[in-house]
């Protein structure tokens, strides 16, 4: 079923808490008070809501030529964002509570604690006639089988006759949040039709986009997981064909660039793996479930290893290509450690992995990237110059305007110790030379 574009006057939404303030809460959060909805923001972090008080964030985000943090400071002028650490005190202004906290997967394991919490928390101060909905990416089964039971074993109030609680799970890309909260469709389920409504309307406060009802909860988990998990599928994919141009003599980006001009392909780009928080936890989000139906998910599991295994790769061939390295007398430098291009989230990174394997190896490492907050990796050079004067290789794993698009002769001018570059995002511009090889995904 799909949704018109017009809200349901039933429910009069002037405020709505966010619960979870990182890289989708704070967007998000931000996404109503532009459009004058007064917002509660609660996060467990204490410095990050100091900081939120003063108007600073790390965010990177951006809107119609405005970063994140000016949309920020406009709505603590306006005082539109209270930012705290207390549930009670969001319970005083608003109706409606946005919970946007994750599930981490750690080796595997789905890890509930900071979910569990947070339902924990508003199980104490939801009152008749509250929403609780849910926006961050589910394990199917996780608001009917897990969630609900925690609420209704601590308030006093009947949970879907009086208290609705609803799952919309984000669909937006990192980097892109503002914009797409607005503009791109929505999956909506709920435990009952009151809460799919009230939900409509929270909603439709900042998107524009189609609403599509979901017979159930589960079916709106479980399609936002097989959004993540297809692209983890795709990726590998990609990651194989790359092998496959490497070992023939083939430039991968030639070749997908030409098989994606058939109006029925679509292949994705090939890098240094996959990171981030959503797409490298998405088969274990359904295998998760898979489990409890003693059902396996080969290819989507031999997926998942393949792009797990591509920081190796890219250490193997750097071994290859230099005849056996020497580790312990190599000094190695990463540009790059935030999970994706032009980004500064280092959440599951394959950049930062492939670093900790190199080190684990042996060798001599520093890494720059200059999105990234040095202090969080103790290997950060000050800068790209410090990081590459004494390399002997060079490592390019992601995109970022310090050094995109910069020629190979731009790059060995500041490295002149340098005896191969490995090109993981097609960053570098130039062929290998009589010095100094060259190397692509």
């Amino acid at each position: 079923m799909q949704d018109s574009n017009t809200a349901n006057s039933t429910f009069d939404v002037q405020a709505v808490a966010v619960i979870g303030l990182g890289f989708i809460g704070l967007p998000l959060s931000m996404s109503y008070t532009k459009n004058g909805v007064k917002v509660v923001g609660i996060d467990v972090n204490e410095r990050h809501i100091e900081r939120l008080k003063t108007g600073v964030t790390d965010s990177i985000e951006a809107y119609e030529g405005r970063l994140l943090q000016d949309y920020l400071q406009e709505a603590l002028q306006k005082d539109l964002f209270i930012p705290t650490t207390h549930y009670q005190e969001a319970s005083q202004h608003v109706s409606v509570y946005i919970v946007t906290v994750g599930i981490p997967i750690i080796n595997g394991i789905a890890m509930y604690e900071a979910l569990d919490s947070a339902t924990k928390e508003l199980a104490a101060v939801i009152k008749p006639g509250d929403l609780i909905l849910y926006r961050s990416t589910h394990i199917p089964g996780t608001v009917n089988e897990r969630l609900v039971p925690i609420l209704q074993s601590i308030s006093p109030y009947r949970i879907g006759d009086e208290i609705h609680v609803a799952y919309a799970p984000e669909r937006v890309a990192e980097g892109r949040a503002l914009e797409e909260f607005q503009t791109v469709d929505v999956l909506i389920g709920g435990i009952n039709q009151a809460s799919i409504e009230h939900a409509k309307a929270v909603l439709r406060l900042i998107n524009k986009a189609t609403l599509h009802e979901a017979t159930s909860i589960e079916m709106a988990e479980t399609s936002k997981v097989i959004e993540n998990v297809q692209r983890d599928v795709n990726i590998a994919m990609a990651q194989e064909i790359a092998r496959f141009a490497q070992a023939t003599g083939l430039r991968t980006s030639e070749l997908i660039r030409l098989a994606n001009t058939h109006p029925r392909v679509n292949l994705l780009i090939p890098g240094a793996g996959v990171g981030g928080y959503c797409i490298p936890n998405a088969y274990y989000y359904l295998q998760h479930k898979a489990d409890d139906v003693d059902l396996s998910l080969p290819i989507l599991a031999t997926a998942r290893q393949t792009n797990d295994y591509v920081p190796q790769a890219i250490i193997d061939r750097i071994d290859r290509k230099l005849g056996g390295l020497d580790f312990s007398a190599t000094k190695i430098a990463v540009l790059g450690l935030a999970m994706k291009n032009f980004s500064n989230d280092d959440r599951i990174s394959p950049s930062v992995t492939l670093v900790e394997m190199l080190i684990a190896k042996g060798a001599q490492v520093e890494a720059f990237d200059p999105l990234v907050e040095s202090s969080r990796h103790a290997y950060c050079a000050s800068s790209l110059e410090a990081c590459i004067a004494e390399a002997n290789v060079i490592i390019v794993t992601i995109r970022q305007e310090a050094w995109d698009q910069i020629g190979l002769p731009a790059l060995m001018e500041r490295a002149p110790h340098c005896r191969l570059v490995f090109d993981a995002c097609e960053a570098i511009v130039g062929q290998a030379t009589e010095d100094t090889a060259l190397l692509r995904i």
